[in-house]
């Protein structure tokens, strides 16, 4: 009996060898779906949906003052303010308030040298500001910080709210004006989150509340305005 030089039988090593080779293929292209639905699960769900759920309260502050109208020695100022939040989440505020500062402002005879410290540089070489006194000032807590209160608001991510407001400064009182913004904010509002408003040493308004780990707090200068300018 003659037999071929390659037996390719059930059992011979060429059939096994090929498959083998099949089984291979099919395990990767098996791993390759597998993978292909764990990239889609991350990038679709997970960084689209999921991340942006858990990511922090992010909010921008605005504002601007434009001088108006001079009446019975008085100046006419227009305040300005907006919020937007600009997250991936929802906020929920427990309270605002916009204050702003009056100080005039001095000149020096002699001017001053450049401060330099480690970690900033600063100089006011030719005058000097007087202690700020507050002129204006509007706030309110929401519900959400006092569930006694009417006031409240909330911005879902890409919303903003803007405000709009007159008030008035003696004039050749001040030479500058400075906005101060302050609120307290946050995510979680399945619940009241105690809030009221106090005095700091300044007579600025301040939250009396001590700061917790699930609000955000933001309290700056946001604009300035020259009452000689034009």
């Amino acid at each position: 009996m003659m037999f071929s030089e390659h037996d390719d039988g059930p059992n011979s090593p060429h059939t096994r060898r090929s498959h083998a080779i099949r089984i291979l293929r099919d395990v990767i292209e098996i791993v390759a779906i597998v993978a292909a639905g764990f990239w889609a699960f991350y990038v679709f769900i997970y960084e689209n949906r999921i991340l942006p759920s858990l990511a922090p309260p992010n909010v921008n502050f605005a504002a601007s003052l434009e001088k108006g109208g001079v009446h019975d020695g008085l100046i006419a100022i227009r305040l300005h303010t907006s919020i937007k939040n600009i997250g991936t989440v929802h906020v929920h505020f427990l309270g605002l308030a916009d204050t702003v500062l009056g100080q005039r402002i001095g000149l020096l005879r002699t001017a001053r040298r450049i401060a330099v410290s480690r970690d900033n540089v600063t100089l006011a070489a030719n005058y000097r500001p007087s202690r700020a006194l507050p002129v204006y000032s509007s706030g309110f807590i929401t519900q959400l910080g006092d569930p006694k209160t009417e006031g409240d608001l909330d911005l879902d991510p890409g919303e903003q709210v803007d405000n709009d407001s007159v008030f008035y400064v003696p004039e050749n009182r001040f030479d500058r004006l400075v906005v101060v913004q302050l609120a307290r904010y946050t995510r979680y509002d399945d619940k009241p989150i105690p809030t009221s408003f106090a005095l700091d040493a300044g007579g600025l308004p301040e939250f009396a509340n001590e700061h917790d780990n699930n609000v955000s707090q933001y309290a700056t200068t946001t604009a300035s305005l020259d009452l000689h300018g034009r």
